[in-house]
């Protein structure tokens, strides 16, 4: 799973905004 780019951010990764 890429946190890079996260459809929806979820709390292991809150860094990038939707």
């Amino acid at each position: 799973m890429a946190v890079c780019f996260n459809p929806k951010p979820t709390t292991y990764m809150p860094d990038r905004p939707p």
